[in-house]
């Protein structure tokens, strides 16, 4: 990767490189351009710290949003494979969706509407995209943009369109909700991308808006943001004929982050009572909440100020942290237009402090001649301070060293979803921050047993909250939820599995034998072929290699 890069970076003819990353002035910011550390060639684009798209130059069939990956779903879906169609595209960003369509349906007639004239320059220069006369991008508002094309010239219509964490109001209204059936076909798909969290309040009045220009629609988002946990990206798909439902839900379903789709009677309990909003109410997006900045150490998403000026600047862990110039940080929640939020920080190369780790994890420090005490707590960086956050070299070791493996771990308990998965590292290493100084001074030989006990016990109490509050319902009867609670079983069930998974395959085999299949030890001597002495000994020494396996998991006794 790094001689591809070097190429990348030697095209660049001004714009500011550091760690790795580009980064320039546009009109509606600062844009950052990061390199993917999973994939070559593969970048992450940023505005004022908010990822807005991920392209692949060498794959354009590569998606890496969920969201973006939903829409292409329905794209796919609009036509045979292959099909040449008529696209309209309003915004642009990094041009991923534009990419794929050209990818997968060559010879496609589509057109880019981008406000942001130093943003398509800067994504023409870092990021080409293939030269195709067919694919042509105008700088222009979107609105504006709309009433120069002919009526029923578009076969689909995508609209993406933010300025910073909000889509502006008069891309809200119904008569902007007009002018996109206007230029539809009449077998047409309208795709918008709606960022809400609760009570999605807005996601309630765009579809009622949306429907009431273009009748026949569904919603497309996880779970946790349809039932209100999060804030997070809903797809919705509408048009004068009816969406693909069946096809839709089986493809969203098998997505690597499942997704559900809404539609007929639940989507008319979804804005049962809401107003249809025109030009007159017409109100920008709802912007991500603030959250402690401590949740985000790499500054990648953080370090932003407030999207508006009416939020409120206090953190949910009562402190109101300040960088050295004295700024509030405020994460923007990482979900917000994209799922691989974390994954983005490994671009960031970490500032190791090996002395301040081994205080603990090792409890070594005392062989180094510095000395090392971490705050109990997190506290407050006060205005007018001008020091360095000394911790930042500790949070950053504490997720790079365990964040990864305990976030596929935590993956496993939660069933896949990934936001609730994050939510639960982020909190589980956030108390290892926090009792940095007790564990060091217990000398752990391993801080990962503990991360993982702590993390399984949040997920089970995130569990049985969840299930203390139903989610939302629309109507539907509430005996469908009442249920026994099986968490407990779940967890040890997943917990066993994976670390059965660690071991070799003879042991494996006569674990599940004698203890899940209930046979005595000569039976299964006999099922394997083995000598009953050689089927005696793999037995102890399997469950020696499970016991292990499992105290790293976090399970004692």
């Amino acid at each position: 990767m790094g001689g591809e890069w070097a190429g990348i970076l030697a095209r660049v003819g001004r714009g500011r490189r550091a760690a790795g990353r580009i980064s320039a002035q546009v009109d509606s910011g600062c844009v950052e351009l990061v390199p993917d550390p999973d994939r070559a060639r593969s970048y992450t684009l940023l505005l004022d710290g908010a990822p807005q798209s991920h392209v692949d130059l060498d794959d354009p069939r590569y998606l890496d949003f969920e969201y973006v990956r939903r829409m292409a779903i329905a794209i796919d879906l609009a036509a045979p494979d292959g099909q040449p169609l008529r696209v309209l595209h309003l915004g642009g960003g990094a041009l991923t969706l534009p990419r794929y369509v050209a990818a997968t349906r060559p010879g496609s007639l589509q057109r880019v509407v981008e406000v942001d004239g130093a943003l398509v320059e800067f994504v023409r220069r870092e990021l080409p995209w293939p030269r195709d006369p067919r694919l042509r991008v105008r700088v222009a508002d979107a609105r504006a943009a709309l009433g120069a094309f002919q009526d029923a010239h578009f076969d689909l219509v995508v609209t993406d369109v933010f300025a910073g964490a909000r889509t502006p109001a008069h891309l809200t209204s119904v008569e902007f909700a007009g002018e996109v059936a206007r230029v539809l076909a009449p077998g047409g798909a309208y795709l918008v991308n709606v960022a809400d969290g609760p009570p999605l309040a807005y996601a309630r009045g765009q579809v009622a808006t949306v429907r009431a220009a273009l009748p026949h629609a569904c919603m497309i988002a996880d779970s946790a943001v349809l039932n209100g946990r999060r804030y997070g990206n809903l797809v919705m798909v509408a048009g004068r004929t009816e969406p693909p439902i069946g096809d839709l839900a089986r493809r969203v379903a098998g997505d690597w982050f499942p997704g559900r789709v809404v539609h007929g009677s639940e989507l008319d309990r979804f804005v049962t009572g809401i107003r249809v909003v025109d030009d007159a109410r017409a109100q920008p997006s709802n912007p991500p909440r603030p959250v402690s900045a401590a949740v985000d150490p790499w500054g990648i998403y953080s370090r932003t100020r407030a999207w508006s000026e009416d939020l409120e600047p206090a953190m949910p862990d009562g402190g109101l942290h300040a960088d050295a110039a004295g700024e509030p940080m405020y994460a923007v929640a990482a979900e917000w237009r994209g799922s691989r939020a974390t994954d983005r920080v490994s671009a960031v190369p970490p500032q190791r402090s090996a002395n301040r780790w081994q205080a603990i994890d090792g409890g070594a420090a005392a062989r180094h001649d510095e000395a090392v005490t971490p705050r109990p707590a997190p506290g407050r960086h006060h205005a007018g301070s001008t020091a360095p956050n000394h911790d930042d070299a500790l949070v950053r070791e504490l997720y790079e060293e365990h964040a990864g493996p305990l976030l596929m771990f935590v993956l496993r308990l939660t069933g896949g979803d990934r936001q609730r998965a994050e939510d639960i590292v982020q909190e589980t290493l956030l108390r290892a921050w926090r009792n940095a100084h007790r564990l060091g001074a217990q000398g752990q030989s391993s801080l990962r047993p503990w991360l993982v006990t702590v993390a399984r016990r949040i997920a089970i109490d995130d569990h049985r909250s969840e299930n203390a509050r139903p989610p939302e319902t629309y109507g539907r009867d509430l005996e469908s939820f009442s249920e026994p609670d099986e968490t407990e079983r779940v967890l040890r069930l997943m917990t066993v599995t994976d670390a059965l998974r660690t071991l070799s395959q003879p042991h494996r085999e006569i674990i599940l034998e004698t203890y899940f299949r209930g046979k005595t030890v000569p039976e299964a001597a006999e099922t394997l072929g083995l000598p009953l002495g050689t089927a005696k000994s793999r037995v102890y020494y399997a469950l020696r290699a499970l016991r292990s396996a499992l105290q790293q998991r976090g399970v004692t006794g």
